[in-house]
């Protein structure tokens, strides 16, 4: 079967993660229009990214294991289908908690990326591996830079609901050209019991519960009944959710390396650069729109400003190999956590400059690229050899969950400044972004040198 593999496969493939890629952040750039047209606050806005990343951080694992026991394919079909209906939600929304919904539901399509790799790996014979691989990860950065610039000039053009409207089309895309390929998909394992549902419930509400307490925490008060009442519970949920974790014959996430030094110290580097990385992300539409800071850009072109992220990820991703045996994973991480403390203090002192602005935002891509390829590495190379796919799952969700967190961080503090004069909100949101560099910082300093990653997992 691997040699046999159809080129409608590798099509298949391309679409699904074009879909979820350009959906992740074809939205940024318009959640101030959405905002607007809904009467609604930035801190409930928020939840239109985190929203979409709390589903997508539990999703994956629980995908995989489906995909074991009723065929990686046909899972892809059915997430797929989901993904679709989310969409379609999205293009009727009348309402922001409707949106939101609808986001979350499209959070489900970040399994497309693992349950593509692992497809692809069965798929293909081993030389062309490598290739489909390469085409994954492509997309998932040309498609992200697409989401970025097309969606200011069509939400100018038709509305924002219109932005849904591609993924839509490639999504559908998707399924049509997989359904054919479901045939033969064999599963790889027998037991329901394989998959830890709880498990999932218990991270997405738990966290869910953390996040609204940031949402509603300024408006409420933040030592009022409800909000304690919330945090504790989230709380409560995500501390049953470790203790199962711990017990689970197959865990969503293997909680038992945290006991090893050098992956709980690279996994709290991940949750920062994660929480860094979507913060500045989702900072950046509001900064360009507001009028606050002489900028007051009309989203099609907001999110054109948006494309030196995309640009200085890409460049990394082209001289990484080339960067990595020079500096080392260590020092490439405290590297690109210095250069956003620099980052956010040019912010502070040199505000409403709009060449400046593309500069730092070239230069954050270049050290989130740089910081996402070096943490992987960090944590499986503490890990025990034969525990790299569960490092590399504790990776891809302490990421995730950082950026949910950062995300509603960010918009928190942004709408507590709405309505009040000045730029106090601005600077506080630069000072916020310069505290995770900082801290990114000190946590790298204790991270293991390339070299001394395997000595490092028997410490404690």
């Amino acid at each position: 079967m691997a040699a046999a593999a159809p080129r409608s496969l590798r099509l298949a493939l391309f679409f699904s993660v074009a879909t979820y890629s350009s959906l992740q952040a074809i939205i940024v750039p318009v959640v101030p229009e959405i905002t607007r047209h809904f009467d609604s606050n930035p801190a409930e806005a928020g939840w239109l990214i985190s929203g979409f990343l709390v589903t997508g951080a539990v999703t994956p694992p629980i995908a995989g294991r489906i995909g074991d026991l009723i065929g990686l394919r046909r899972t892809l079909v059915i997430l797929l289908a989901v993904f679709v209906v989310g969409i379609v939600l999205a293009l009727v929304a009348d309402s922001m908690i409707m949106l939101i919904v609808a986001r979350m539901m499209q959070g489900f399509g970040a399994a497309t990326i693992s349950l593509g790799m692992s497809i692809a790996r069965a798929a293909y014979p081993p030389e062309r591996v490598s290739g489909a691989i390469a085409m994954i990860s492509s997309t998932m950065a040309v498609n992200s830079a697409l989401g970025l610039s097309l969606s200011g000039p069509i939400t100018s053009l038709w509305g924002f609901h219109a932005v849904f409207l591609l993924p839509l089309v490639m999504a559908t895309a998707a399924i049509v050209l997989m359904l054919p390929q479901v045939r033969g998909d064999a599963p790889r394992r027998a037991g329901a019991a394989d998959v830890n549902w709880w498990g999932g419930v218990l991270f997405v509400s738990g966290l869910s519960c953390a996040l609204l307490t940031i949402t509603f925490g300024d408006l409420w008060g933040w030592w009022a009944p409800q909000t304690l009442g919330i945090l504790a519970l989230g709380l409560v949920l995500l501390a049953g959710w470790a203790m199962g974790e711990w017990r689970a014959r197959v865990p969503l996430i293997d909680v038992r390396l945290f006991t090893i030094a050098g992956v709980r110290r690279a996994s709290y580097g991940t949750l920062l650069f994660g929480a860094l990385g979507f913060a500045a992300y989702n900072i950046v539409p509001i900064v360009l729109t507001d009028a606050r800071l002489d900028f007051e850009l009309p989203p099609a072109v907001s999110g054109l400003v948006m494309l030196p992220i995309s640009a200085g990820t890409l460049v990394v991703g082209v001289l990484a190999a080339r960067i990595v045996p020079v500096l080392g994973y260590q020092r490439i991480y405290i590297l690109c956590g210095a250069i956003n403390v620099g980052i956010a203090v040019v912010s502070l002192f040199m505000p409403g400059h709009l060449w400046l602005l593309i500069v730092l935002l070239f230069l954050h891509g270049v050290s989130v690229g740089m910081a996402y390829a070096s943490l992987p590495a960090l944590i499986m190379l503490a890990a025990p050899a034969d525990a790299s796919g569960l490092a590399a799952g504790i990776y891809n969700t302490m990421r995730t969950v950082g950026g949910a967190i950062g995300a509603q961080i960010m918009f928190g503090i942004i709408a507590a400044s709405v309505g009040a004069p000045g730029t106090g909100g601005f600077v506080a949101a630069a000072t916020f972004l310069g505290g995770l560099a900082m801290l990114a910082v000190i946590v790298g300093l204790t991270l293991p040198s390339a070299g001394g990653g395997r000595r490092a997992r028997g410490a404690a």
